[in-house]
């Protein structure tokens, strides 16, 4: 719980949200919520921004979200998108390519970029907001009262104190947040651990990546190194120790293990110079609850996993997503901003839970020494290398991977603020569902349904048998008519591209109550009646 009541000083600051973090989850929380109007300040204890990566991939439904922030192009334009992959299965090597795992979506298939690249591009457009980014302030006490939170800050020049409505955690797996208002930390520690280096490799080519899998684990080469280097070298293997708390940063690697670790990986290449290395210990863990009052949880605040698949970051920019908005609009007014609050932990822990499955199935098949994974990377793998090539043409199969690591799985049809009418049919798209990025026709002109969806505020595509008028309110909310669809569907998508109301009576009165009670919005958003 947090304190009852404060220091006894004055706020020197006042806003709505106070986002501790600036990590990529914590950037995209503030954008998120400052594009729906809300008025933020980050706070980072780090007094330089920039960090080693620890992730390489972002998936498409992760785009998605990124595209509505305005920075899908420039990191686009800094991937390593056209990057040809060997896997290397015993003695056979195998070229794949990230298009084998393609989707039907806007962006159909994942982008190998740095997180550091990922986070310069969100600082930038912080800055380019004009968001408040407070470096070397870190967080040592709050305190709840009747309007909020007041946060206390250490800085370089003395204590600063910061009022807010709202405080979100997006401050790491050992965050001071988290520990503040005793959410209780729940988990595992694994028996492997993550090797990370910038390296100096002979005789590989600039232009490939690795993907080995050898009997110590699998581990991937990217050349895309930083601290100068050419190549950053991401492997599983078994931990050598227990001298430093899972999560965090443990002492350099000598380069005579990272010979062993391409070896036990089965990846290629001459070790010259390792510029920098890490250790890092792998865990599962989740927080019991993502919320505490006015304070929230995202990122690895909220939940830690192994870096199978990058997920971990692809988790927490999802959070982001659905948190901003929210609270962006219950600053705004929401006439029922507890329903809307009490959703984002109801729809986001539930996802956790099933991520840190997912992930560790596949931590297992990457790095578990015991025998039964040790066989499948060693002989298993091997044996079907020769048929890899005609796996990867079955589209059913890729797709399904590359689907189930973008989490287009994600649903929210049983969350607190989702409302479908008559959506018969287990297939059908449903409230709840993430909106697929379909071509329709509207006013004649064909369009994209993200482009549609794409500005702030809440969107309403309807039938053409149906009027419906934009309304005025907390956030804005546009309405499209579909000439293509049947007469009388309404959806309303949310700000995070997610449907949350479904209806195909053509009736909008219930859509009134919905908008309402999400949006706060002070006038009906259906005028009138079905057209003939």
């Amino acid at each position: 719980m947090v304190a009852a009541h404060g220091p006894g000083r004055p706020a020197l600051n006042r806003v709505d949200i106070l986002v501790v973090g600036a990590g990529p989850v914590g950037a995209a929380v503030a954008l998120h919520a400052h594009r729906h109007g809300a008025g933020v300040c980050v706070a980072e204890r780090r007094t330089e921004l920039q960090r080693p990566s620890r992730s390489m991939l972002l998936w498409s439904r992760t785009l998605e979200s990124l595209h509505r922030l305005g920075v899908v192009h420039e990191l686009e334009s800094r991937s390593l998108a056209r990057l040809r992959t060997q896997l290397h299965l015993g003695e056979r090597t195998v070229d794949v390519a990230l298009a084998d795992f393609a989707v039907p979506d806007r962006f159909r298939q994942p982008l190998m970029v740095r997180q550091a690249l990922l986070e310069s591009a969100l600082h930038r457009a912080v800055a380019d907001s004009g968001v408040p980014l407070l470096t070397g302030a870190e967080l040592d006490g709050l305190w709840n009262d009747r309007d909020g939170v007041l946060a206390r800050l250490r800085t370089r020049g003395g204590h600063r104190y910061v009022h807010c409505r709202f405080l979100v955690g997006c401050d790491g797996a050992d965050s001071t947040v988290r520990r503040s208002i005793r959410i209780p930390w729940h988990g595992h520690t694994y028996r492997e651990e993550a090797v990370l280096a910038d390296l100096d490799l002979e005789d590989l080519s600039p232009t490939t990546a690795h993907i080995g899998a050898g009997p110590a684990g699998i581990g991937f080469l990217f050349p895309e190194g930083e601290h100068e280097a050419r190549w950053r070298l991401v492997a599983t293997r078994a931990a050598t120790g227990d001298d430093v708390p899972p999560g965090r940063d443990g002492p350099p690697v000598s380069v005579s293990e990272i010979r062993t670790v391409l070896e036990g990986a089965n990846l290629p290449g001459r070790v010259g110079a390792a510029a920098w290395s890490t250790r890092v210990r792998l865990q599962r863990a989740r927080a019991a609850r993502f919320r505490s009052g006015p304070v929230f949880l995202a990122g690895d605040a909220a939940h830690v996993f192994s870096p199978a698949g990058a997920q971990g970051v692809n988790t927490g920019l999802q959070d982001a997503a659905n948190l901003g908005w929210k609270l962006a609009v219950a600053c705004g007014g929401s006439t029922d901003p507890e329903r809307l609050l009490a959703s984002y932990d109801a729809e986001r822990r539930p996802v956790a839970d099933k991520v840190g499955t997912l992930t560790e199935l596949i931590l297992h098949a990457e790095g578990d020494s015991r025998l039964p994974f040790r066989f499948l990377r060693t002989a298993v793998l091997p044996a079907v290398a020769p048929a890899v090539p005609t796996l990867l043409r079955l589209h059913l199969l890729t797709a399904t991977a590359g689907a189930t690591l973008s989490q287009d799985w994600v649903s929210y049809r049983a969350g607190p603020i989702t409302e479908g009418h008559r959506c018969r049919g287990a297939g059908r798209l449903q409230a709840g569902d993430p909106l697929p990025d379909i071509e329709v026709v509207t006013r004649g002109r064909a369009s994209r349904v993200h482009d549609l969806t794409c500005s702030p505020g809440m969107h309403v595509l309807h039938g053409p048998a149906t009027l419906l008028h934009p309304v005025s309110g907390t956030v804005p909310v546009t309405c499209h008519p579909i000439d293509t669809w049947p007469p009388r569907r309404i959806l309303a998508v949310r700000p995070d591209g997610y449907i949350g109301y479904r209806d195909d009576s053509g009736d909008p009165s219930s859509l009134d109550r919905w908008l309402r009670t999400v949006t706060g919005t002070a006038e009906p958003a259906g005028a009138g009646r079905p057209g003939r």
